[in-house]
């Protein structure tokens, strides 16, 4: 029984082969104007005498001796700069759907590149594209209204779309999670979680004077249990076929709004990618 729900799941799931191409090129595009904006002070995140400089990093991982394409040539400055321009040219290659398996691989080694390199200046939209661009790589995005189509380029393309799937399921295990800490931290069962995020991130957009309406206790109280149950009710919703289009509408309520009162950097663009996968388009 159990194998045949995981077929059923897994290797009978098939997308439609537009959500897969307005998904590819969504991911493109975000992570073409997340590389570009980076390229001036890439030395300075990941070059050789940056904030972290090569000798700190070599005696922080000396034995686990990390991969990481940023020390290659000695790690100068013009080579960081040519990663990060290489990754954007790889976005647009994505975007366009041509070599599409072999730019996934490149972008998803630059991700791990520059965790293994500086992890501090790491956040969570590193982590949403590095994990979708790992499993990407097993997905027939390429093969899906696409230069690789046009020009019959093939890269081991499969039938099933389980990887996809397996994306699906990571980001219904992202909303869990979150929750699940929420639930056990006193602000958010307290109600009070809002405004000291607002008040206390370095992230706001909001100053906390020009905010002050938020802290009153009802408004602040609607705004946390709201949050908490958006982000409770994402994982079922996302998960059921019928109620996956409802799910969708509500992660994209849930991090316009996030994205409105905090600066997240791409976290919040990458996670309303995701929402193409669960649209049946």
């Amino acid at each position: 029984m159990w194998i045949e729900l995981l077929k059923k799941i897994f290797l009978e799931y098939h997308a439609s082969e537009l959500s897969l191409a307005v998904y590819r090129v969504a991911m493109g595009l975000i992570l073409f104007f997340e590389s570009f904006r980076i390229i001036k002070i890439s030395p300075s995140l990941f070059g050789h005498d940056g904030i972290f400089p090569e000798t700190n990093w070599r005696s922080w991982h000396a034995k686990l001796r990390k991969f990481t394409m940023f020390n290659w040539f000695g790690g100068n400055n013009k080579w960081v700069q040519t990663l990060m321009i290489g990754q954007c040219l790889g976005a647009i290659m994505l975007t366009l759907g041509l070599f599409t398996k072999l730019v996934t691989i490149f972008l998803f080694l630059n991700f791990i590149s520059r965790f293994n390199r500086n992890y501090l200046v790491c956040h969570g939209g590193d982590n949403v594209a590095k994990f979708c661009l790992f499993l990407m790589i097993f997905s027939r995005i390429g093969s899906v209204y696409s230069l690789d189509h046009y020009f019959n380029i093939s890269f081991l393309n499969p039938e099933g779309d389980w990887s996809i799937r397996l994306i699906q399921i990571q980001v219904v295990a992202i909303y869990f999670h979150t929750v699940r800490w929420k639930l056990n931290r006193k602000a958010w069962v307290d109600g009070k979680a809002f405004w000291a995020a607002l008040d206390h991130s370095p992230h706001a957009r909001i100053p906390a004077k020009s905010a002050a309406i938020f802290g009153r206790p009802l408004i602040n109280a609607t705004l946390t249990y709201s949050t908490l149950v958006m982000q409770l009710t994402l994982p079922v919703l996302l998960l059921d076929p019928v109620l996956g289009i409802y799910g969708a509408a509500v992660m994209v309520a849930l991090h316009i709004s996030i994205e409105l009162f905090f600066s997240m950097k791409v976290f919040s663009y990458l996670m309303l990618a995701q929402t193409i996968l669960f649209l049946h388009l």
